[in-house]
């Protein structure tokens, strides 16, 4: 027995918290400690769900043992994850205490956009491993998308439609769809969801339209937007919202992974930066979320209702919203609509590898110091307002085609990791930092 556990031995000392992370919410210190032996005794069940939820667990250690009760199979994990910290820490016994741990937030996620960047579904996995040991729980992959800075080709006198970068990383029946360099077959993509469920991990599959979908207009041309536009170049990846032709398009493509995404409780349909006419946006998108409920999933979409005002109605119940820009739609003005939300706004939770903008990388520390899950650019929210579900740092990867100085998917563990690390304590208790910048980051060296 070392020396720190004999004197707290003899003092009859009450343990102070264990050092996790994330922080585990609830502590109760008690005296003495618990051996570690292969002998010890570790007991563990499954509680009602309506006791702790999902992802709710406790933990109980005491002098003759270690009792776990988790709400699901998420909470089964959490609770081994944190028993697993505590133990790093505390190699030759643990200290007597019961924690009852379970998430402020329902969601605790991240966006990779695959669209852009070869990323082969191998590397998926170790991003799910990343966030589960960080309890993040909302992988949303972004699966289609393309070069955006078009009039790089148009001042060249050369065509977008033919030059840009586009990629649609599913197998697809549609004949020239599917990507040519990386793409990912319904059985890989089904093994993925299993894999990421078991570690407490949600996989959210997008598909983005009717803009960033050149990756579609490629294999019906015919559904380009033909309408007014300030920047004509991007025309060739905008889907002609005002065409019926246009959604049923969409939703036919939908209907070919529906039998994929069965274990996909959520389903993103995109629809951000539309240049096209208000109104037919927002039919298309109510199309798009109406399809999604019918085929028993919960739609999400990136939230530009402020900048797509207008009077055809866009359903609300049951959806969930990512807030990303003030300027396209607001927390609280979409939290009045009736919408659930998603803090995903840009200035703070946006990282674009290699580009001079969007490189919340540079700002881990303030990050870690500053930001609140339920601040949201100009609007700050009850830290429990029910609407707010929780939030998603997302990866662009908008620096390819021409723009591309050689970065791979491999270059982004690295950030990948010490953001997570960094957000997930925000994310599962909503509070400020209990330890400096420093203090966290040695902590994180002994706990990963």
């Amino acid at each position: 027995m070392n020396m720190a556990i004999l004197l707290a031995t003899l003092l009859t000392v009450i343990n102070p918290k264990p050092a996790t992370i994330p922080e585990v919410r609830h502590w109760e210190g008690r005296e003495g400690f618990c051996s570690i032996k292969d002998t010890t005794a570790l007991r563990s069940k499954e509680a009602k769900k309506s006791e702790l939820g999902e992802e709710g667990y406790e933990i109980d250690i005491s002098k003759n043992g270690v009792k776990i009760i988790y709400g699901g199979t998420a909470g089964k994990f959490y609770a081994a994850n944190t028993l697993k910290q505590i133990r790093r820490l505390n190699p030759e016994a643990l200290p007597c205490g019961k924690i009852v741990d379970k998430p402020r937030y329902k969601i605790r996620g991240f966006v990779l956009d695959v669209g852009r960047l070869p990323v082969p579904v191998e590397f998926l996995y170790e991003v799910v491993d990343i966030m589960a040991d960080c309890k993040m729980n909302d992988l949303q992959l972004h699966l289609n998308d393309n070069y955006i800075w078009h009039s790089d080709f148009a001042k060249q006198g050369k065509d977008p439609f033919k030059e840009s970068y586009a990629a649609f990383r599913l197998e697809s029946k549609i004949p020239g769809l599917t990507a040519k360099d990386v793409s990912y077959t319904k059985k890989d993509f089904a093994k993925l969801v299993v894999y990421a469920a078991k570690k407490g991990v949600r996989i959210v599959p997008e598909f983005d339209s009717p803009g960033h979908a050149l990756a579609l207009t490629r294999v019906r041309p015919d559904l380009i937007y033909q309408g007014p536009m300030s920047d004509p170049s991007k025309r060739c990846e905008m889907l002609d919202a005002a065409k019926p032709e246009a959604l049923d398009f969409v939703c036919s493509l939908y209907d070919e992974y529906w039998p994929l995404f069965k274990n996909c409780e959520v389903v993103h349909i995109g629809s951000d930066e539309f240049f096209g006419a208000n109104e037919d946006y927002r039919r298309f998108v109510d199309g798009l979320l109406a399809h999604v409920q019918k085929n028993k999933h919960t739609p999400r979409l990136w939230g530009s209702l402020r900048r797509k005002a207008g009077s055809t109605p866009v359903r609300v119940d049951g959806v969930q919203m990512n807030i990303w820009s003030q300027d396209w739609g607001r927390a609280k003005e979409s939290i009045a609509l009736g919408y659930d939300i998603i803090n995903t706004f840009d200035r703070d939770l946006y990282f674009v590898p290699t580009a001079d903008y969007y490189r919340m990388d540079r700002n881990l520390k303030r990050l870690w110091e500053n930001w609140r899950i339920h601040v949201i650019g100009p609007d700050t929210l009850d830290i429990d307002e029910p609407k707010l579900l929780g939030a998603s740092w997302a990866c662009w990867n908008d620096m390819i085609g021409p723009r591309h100085n050689g970065y791979t998917y491999k270059d982004l563990k690295p950030t990948i990791k010490d953001v997570c690390e960094t957000l997930c304590d925000r994310m599962w208790t909503g509070e400020g930092p209990k330890r400096s910048y420093n203090e966290q980051q040695e902590l994180i060296k002994k706990l990963f």
